[in-house]
């Protein structure tokens, strides 16, 4: 009988051991974190920093349309492919105009005189004006004309499809965006479920173990289970708000409105 306690003291301290070399590789990761961090924001690598909880689990409230449409009204590459169209729509209307008549207006405003101070004389008056137009239709290059508008519609032609290209571009990343958001937030829910049953069984194994119908190893066990669940717990709200992040990001938008 005295074997059992011992086996258990061997455990727990195979157990401590184990836990102290997850707490310095831990302790470490997070030194290499901020000198990261420190790196970003172009300062030195030792300069103090705090790490301050922010994650949330507040519900994504816009909806799927309404992410799309906001997606299509901000990302960068939407908005020059639009420009593009636009460009295209206005070179057709230029290369038109080869077939219409070019006008032009000029006027001439005069100062007469024979002296220093123009002042008009016996012969002239001091001042006159005139106003002309001028018109001008070349009729033999309507070929060249019709041919340059063909081009520059099928330019137009082109400029939609890469448009619609972009945009079914952009559609599919929101939406996969958009629905890994989604499963992150009800992962949050099953992530709880698993900490509260973790703790009831931490609870239950202390208990049996005063009244002693349970070795230290279960408690240790549910204790173990018990620091998973709640490190699983708090991973799940971390991915819930990169996925967020992420999504603001495909929407084309540097922070959530």
């Amino acid at each position: 009988m005295g074997l059992s306690p011992k086996i258990d003291v061997l455990d727990a301290e195979t157990r401590l051991a184990d836990a102290e070399l997850q707490l310095i590789r831990a302790t470490n990761d997070v030194a290499v974190a901020k000198a990261n961090f420190n790196t970003v924001l172009r300062q030195p690598v030792d300069t103090l920093v705090e790490v301050e909880d922010i994650l949330s689990t507040v519900r994504y409230e816009r909806s799927y349309e309404q992410s799309q449409e906001t997606a299509l009204k901000h990302r960068p590459e939407v908005l020059d492919a639009e420009t593009q169209v636009a460009s295209a729509e206005q070179q057709i209307t230029f290369a038109k105009s080869g077939y219409y008549p070019t006008i032009s207006f000029a006027a001439n405003y005069y100062r007469l005189g024979d002296s220093p101070d123009v002042n008009g004389s016996k012969f002239t008056e001091r001042e006159a004006w005139d106003v002309g137009a001028l018109a001008t239709w070349t009729l033999f290059e309507w070929g060249k004309t019709r041919y340059a508008v063909f081009q520059q519609e099928a330019r137009l032609r082109q400029a939609k499809e890469t448009l619609e290209k972009v945009k079914d571009s952009v559609r599919l990343d929101v939406k996969s965006e958009y629905l890994t958001l989604q499963a992150a937030y009800d992962a949050i829910a099953v992530a709880r479920k698993a900490v509260i049953s973790a703790e009831e069984n931490f609870r239950i194994s202390t208990e049996r173990y005063k009244e002693q119908v349970a070795t230290a190893t279960e408690v240790l066990d549910a204790q173990t289970r018990l620091t998973q669940a709640k490190s699983n717990y708090t991973n799940t709200i971390a991915i819930f708000n990169v996925e967020r992040a992420r999504l603001v990001r495909a929407m084309g938008l540097e922070e959530e409105i």
